[in-house]
């Protein structure tokens, strides 16, 4: 809701900045009491202790301020993980769009380098908007939905291209999967956090079955290419399937919350298998573009030898200008 005024369902909002609430005058001297009403996400409030675990921190406006201050740095710390696979995302995706630069037909470089690059910008756009004002919790979600789908766009694209492959049934079906999850909420009434998260799981499903549809025929015909985007592909799109449905099942009240995939927690940041898969798999679509790169060029270097080699044949079997001869006119 807003302040001074209850509405029938709370209005989530991500709010990492403090709220200074005027008391009436005359006052001074005097017990107040004061009732807060508070929302969390329902999804996450278990999980970082907030909501009904924990009340709203109160006080004064400079020391809230000061406690919000330590929460963001926290917030920072927590991130070192991701900003670490972003960064490493972002130097194989510099490099990919390198190779584009030199090989300008090669689409399949200046897509992975949107899909690679694209993650690091979209963290650093949410993380932004996300603390330094408040936002309502449901355009988040479709902001975060929005350049999901926008990296996972370059992504798809750089399965098919790297295929050698034509636009098909599958690679329409794949997108407009893809694009569906951030135009949800504008298009279903009274679109919960609950059902984002089912409905996102749904999408994720439809892509894994699409990309599996495109990959798996090509690497049982021994299409190498297709074998080896099969790695890159179960480390990202499989695996974080997997994690939204367990987000999914814990929204719908069918699993608690459970820290099955954390692998590391400490120092004030935990790692999770999904993000060690997510690293693996960014170093394995860097490989892939130095595979496809060094291939390109000896098949290249391979044509001018051998079109050096014809030319030199030519040039003995045809001499470089005719005989004279009265017999020839």
């Amino acid at each position: 809701g807003t302040i001074g005024r209850m509405r029938p369902m709370p209005v989530l909002v991500v709010n990492r900045q403090a709220e200074a609430i005027a008391l009436p005058s005359g006052t001074e001297g005097h017990m107040v009491e004061l009732a807060i009403r508070t929302w969390n996400d329902p999804i996450d409030a278990l999980e970082s202790g907030e909501g009904a675990a924990q009340p709203p921190i109160l006080g004064t406006q400079s020391s809230v301020y000061a406690i919000l201050q330590l929460a963001k740095l926290r917030l920072a710390i927590s991130r070192n993980p991701l900003w670490a696979i972003d960064i490493v995302s972002a130097v194989i995706g510099l490099i990919s769009l390198g190779l584009f630069l030199l090989t300008p037909r090669s689409t399949e470089y200046a897509w992975a380098a949107l899909f690679l690059i694209g993650n690091l910008l979209s963290d650093i756009f949410l993380y932004q908007f996300a603390v330094r004002q408040p936002i309502d919790q449901r355009l988040y979600i479709v902001l975060l939905l929005a350049c999901s789908s926008i990296t996972t766009t370059g992504w798809l694209l750089f399965i098919w291209r790297f295929l050698r492959s034509r636009s098909d049934w599958l690679l329409v079906a794949v997108l407009l999967a893809n694009w569906i999850q951030p135009l949800a909420p504008f298009t279903v009434p009274r679109f919960s956090i609950e059902q984002a998260f089912l409905f996102g799981v749904a999408c994720q499903v439809l892509m894994c079955l699409f990309i599996l549809l495109k990959l798996l025929p090509s690497a049982i015909r021994n299409n190498r290419e297709a074998q080896m985007l099969l790695v890159p592909f179960f480390l990202t799109t499989f695996l974080v399937g997997v994690e939204e449905a367990f987000s999914a099942l814990h929204a719908g009240g069918l699993r608690e919350a459970s820290n099955s995939l954390v692998l590391y927690s400490g120092n004030g940041f935990e790692v999770n298998w999904v993000q060690l898969s997510t690293l693996l798999a960014y170093l394995a679509i860097g490989a892939l573009l130095v595979f496809r790169f060094t291939r390109t060029a000896r098949e290249q270097q391979r044509l001018s030898t051998e079109m050096a080699s014809a030319r030199a044949i030519q040039a003995q079997l045809v001499p470089s200008r005719l005989p004279s001869s009265h017999h020839h006119r």
